[in-house]
């Protein structure tokens, strides 16, 4: 479905706008499927192939009449998607292109083929009638609030539409229809409803086929995502539980309390039929055929499980990808050195049996570069590239600007002008810089990265790597300084012996201090923003020309448990501390005196809190941990279980952070 919405994409970028939406639903009260189900005293619902067959031939003679142009103009374009609703009936929505000379220009070309009024029940009495029983909404509102459509006490689809009297088309490019105040209505669910309810129609095709045939004007791509919606939403989902109904009586058996529960991918019987039937879900006309491009020796290469290595080589040397064969046509032609590898299938046909472009003799066809996202790096700088680029014979000549050969395809865009200089990424780390912290913005640094946004990020980093210094993270009195085996954190040194055992000393000079060069500097940012990319999955080593940091004279991985629970703004931490103070209750004080003066006097102790939940257990460890930590000093906070842990700042579970077995004798 993905690749369905992109190719009615290309189709737009091909045709341009879609012209007219049009929607038709399955009725099971047709005559055709009611005389079949009634020779066997059946209901529709019974007989799902039926009303899908029915339905199938009803929207085949809809598309040939389409295509026959009578109706709206020869179409340039069409394409469809067929939907199911959970009750199981089926539905189309169709776009229609038109060709330019029969594209509505005006109100009044609008109003030529749409309408969105009651018709006059004398001059018109067929379709009126046809109106009344298939295009009136509602009634909803406050005419019935129990409206299917009715959600948080409004109509859905936006009815009652407000009277206009002219057709126009607002700012957003959604028409306005012309709904008159001229008086009429008509009478559903023994409520008169007016203009304001009708669905807009085309009063031909409502005419001749007579069921509902919702028909809007459109001049934007909205409708294609829309068309194409599943490609978001996915497909019709149900959570399906599995359970005993009874038991023999007597039987002995042990019954689950746990449920199992299964999210299951819902199809309606009218949808497996269409399915089995092979009837179309998506239809496009033109065709379209979807690109494949690589980088240098990176094409694919399929084989069987029993080939021999040899024999896979020599058939991948010999056969020639789609890409590698536009490179030896624009040897060949003349006319394929004057298109870009997107406008190939529209002149050339693609030999499978023979791996190569041949030109083409009929059809009409429209070519697209498959998708690539931002974060493949070269491979997207390539596609870039393919959509300008005509003639190239090799790699380097996509690569050739001017006459001048690049070494790489980013460098490439850059001299055709498809690619920005960053200056707005720049100027929002330069302006934020005057108030945010720099762990702020480091963390803005690394979400730009993972944002996949930044074209330079190694530009980027060179002009802004200043604002992401911490003086903290090079002094190693808030985050950890290794100098000749000693550990300085807040006013104690720690002397770190063969054996990992540590001594805590005081220090009686606080002037000490360590000087590190740029490059050091730089690696010790990096790291940081290393770490932040890390648990989402992202590194450096993703963006080819960000530095990376050297991990040389930094911490080793056994130290990196100082780095974690250390890494705090003690100055936001004193102020959180102040605030928790001021609401503990006697008790809570009493206990929370008691830990800090044992950790400020460094007497030790096991203390033990008992209470009930919701007593203020979890609020006062908070406020023991916000306090201790803005003073630099390091707090484990553990829990026996995953749960209670996640409530603790930096909680762990015991089980991890002391690495307790799982079975202990």
């Amino acid at each position: 479905m993905y690749n369905n919405c992109k190719d009615a994409f290309a189709i737009c970028r091909y045709a341009g706008y879609p012209s007219y939406f049009i929607t038709i639903t399955c009725n099971p009260k047709w005559t055709e499927i009611k005389d079949c189900v009634a020779a066997y005293s059946l209901n529709p619902s019974d007989r799902p192939d039926i009303i899908s067959r029915v339905f199938k031939i009803k929207l085949d003679v809809l598309m040939k009449d389409l295509k026959d142009g009578s109706i709206f103009g020869k179409p340039k374009e069409i394409v469809y998607t067929v939907e199911f609703q959970k009750r199981g009936l089926p539905h189309c929505h169709i776009l229609l292109f038109v060709q330019p000379a029969e594209k509505p220009r005006s109100s009044e070309d609008i109003d030529h083929h749409i309408s969105a009024e009651i018709p006059d029940e004398h001059t018109q009495p067929k379709l009126y009638s046809l109106v009344q029983k298939f295009m009136i909404h509602g009634p909803c509102g406050v005419l019935n609030m129990s409206s299917p459509c009715i959600v948080n006490g409004r109509c859905s689809k936006f009815y009652p539409v407000p009277f206009c009297e002219k057709t126009s088309i607002d700012s957003a490019g959604f028409p306005r229809y012309k709904r008159s105040d001229n008086g009429r209505s008509t009478s559903k669910r023994n409520v008169n409803l007016d203009n304001r309810f009708v669905v807009p129609y085309n009063a031909t095709l409502l005419l001749k086929y007579g069921y509902h045939i919702n028909v809007e004007y459109t001049c934007q791509t909205s409708a294609i995502k829309y068309l194409f919606k599943y490609v978001h939403n996915g497909n019709d989902r149900v959570t399906a539980s599995f359970f005993r109904l009874h038991d023999s009586v007597g039987s002995n058996v042990t019954v689950d309390e746990i449920q199992n529960y299964y999210d299951c991918r819902y199809i309606s019987a009218c949808e497996a039929f269409w399915r089995l039937f092979g009837f179309e879900i998506q239809y496009k006309k033109p065709n379209v055929i979807r690109l494949p491009f690589h980088l240098p020796n990176e094409q694919n290469v399929l084989y069987e499980d029993h080939q021999l290595i040899e024999n896979v080589i020599d058939a991948a040397v010999s056969k020639d990808s789609m890409f590698i064969g536009w490179f030896k046509a624009n040897k060949n032609f003349d006319l394929a050195r004057t298109l870009t590898y997107v406008e190939m299938p529209s002149f050339f046909v693609w030999d499978k049996q023979g791996y190569l472009w041949r030109p083409r003799k009929q059809g009409n066809v429209i070519g697209r570069l498959t998708h690539i996202p931002h974060s493949h790096g070269e491979e997207y700088y390539l596609r870039m590239l393919l959509n300008y680029q005509k003639g190239c014979q090799t790699f380097a000549d996509v690569r050739s600007v001017g006459g001048v050969v690049y070494d790489t395809f980013k460098e490439a865009c850059y001299a055709l002008g498809l690619l920005q200089d960053d200056r707005e990424f720049i100027d929002a780390l330069n302006k934020v810089s005057s108030w945010a912290s720099p762990n702020y913005i480091r963390r803005l640094f690394a979400m730009l990265l993972m944002s996949n946004n930044i074209v330079r990020p190694d530009m980027v980093w060179e002009k802004c790597w200043q604002h992401c210094v911490d003086n903290s993270l090079l002094s190693g009195r808030h985050h950890l300084g290794k100098v000749s085996g000693l550990l300085l954190l807040s006013g104690y040194y720690f002397a770190i012996n063969s054996y990992h055992s540590i001594q805590k000393r005081p220090v009686f000079s606080t002037s000490c201090s360590f000087q590190r060069s740029i490059h050091e500097i730089k690696s010790i940012t990096l790291a940081e923003i290393e770490k932040l990319l890390q648990p989402n999955g992202r590194s450096l080593k993703d963006f080819p020309d960000m530095p990376f940091p050297n991990y040389a004279g930094l911490p080793e991985p056994s130290d990196t448990i100082f780095f974690d629970e250390l890494n705090f703004d003690r100055t936001e931490l004193a102020s959180v501390t102040v605030d928790l103070i001021s609401r503990l209750n006697r008790d809570q004080h009493i206990v929370f005196d008691t830990i800090e003066n044992a950790v400020r006097r460094d007497a030790g102790g096991f203390f033990f809190v008992c209470g009930y939940g919701g007593t203020g257990k979890t609020f006062l460890w908070n406020a023991l941990s916000a306090s201790i930590r803005s003073k630099g000093d390091i707090v484990l906070n553990v829990a026996s279980s995953g749960i209670a842990a996640l409530l603790l700042p930096n909680g762990r579970t015991a089980h991890s952070r002391f690495k307790v077995p799982l079975s202990v004798n």
